[in-house]
């Protein structure tokens, strides 16, 4: 399952990334059009793969980089319908590896609580 937060609070749950995203894409673009910071569009907003009890978040950037590397984005920025879903092991790999450069960046405030939803992810079916 993946959680979609926009401004820190939890406003919508999907089955599939590509779903998560395009309600993601939609709701940073009203935020955008309301007038946002950058600081709060990259700080505040994520999506979060959630799998037995462990949470992997992926932050604005990061998940602009993965849609563009599936093809949900286009090099403008627009959103693009999918002649197929990625796989469930392309999307955790992504996750898991976002979650890796986490745990060992220097700036990590929580690592522990990462690494144990790491571990739990990465040895889940």
């Amino acid at each position: 399952m993946f959680k979609v937060t926009i401004a820190l609070e939890d406003v919508g749950k999907h089955d599939t990334f590509p779903e998560a995203f395009r309600d993601f894409y939609e709701k940073v673009k009203a935020l955008v059009e309301g007038g946002t910071t950058e600081q709060v569009l990259y700080t505040t907003n994520f999506i979060v793969y959630c799998k037995n009890g462990a949470e992997l978040p992926m932050e604005f950037g990061q998940v602009v980089d993965f849609a563009h590397e599936i093809g949900l984005l286009n090099e403008e920025g627009q959103l693009q319908e999918l002649q197929a879903d990625p796989t469930p092991e392309v999307v955790k790999a992504a996750f898991v590896r976002v979650a890796r450069e986490y745990v060992v960046s220097p700036h990590s405030v929580f690592p522990e609580r990462a690494f144990a939803a790491l571990a739990t992810i990465e040895t889940a079916e």
